[in-house]
């Protein structure tokens, strides 16, 4: 198992490196979330990432 992982790591197309703003992508909402919880604020979530996400049809 340990050959075959590594031999899937050495192909050039299997594996990349996110660009860092997703790479930092936790930071940045857990920033988010510390402020917003110091200065009391409620914010639906929900109504934030709806139109962003999608369901599956199939």
């Amino acid at each position: 198992l340990r050959e075959a992982g590594t031999i899937l790591s050495m192909e050039q197309e299997y594996w990349h490196t996110p660009p860092a703003d997703a790479l930092f992508l936790h930071r940045k909402i857990g920033g988010m979330y510390l402020l917003a919880a110091r200065i009391g604020a409620k914010v639906n979530i929900r109504q934030l990432v709806q139109p962003y996400l999608t369901i599956n049809s199939e």
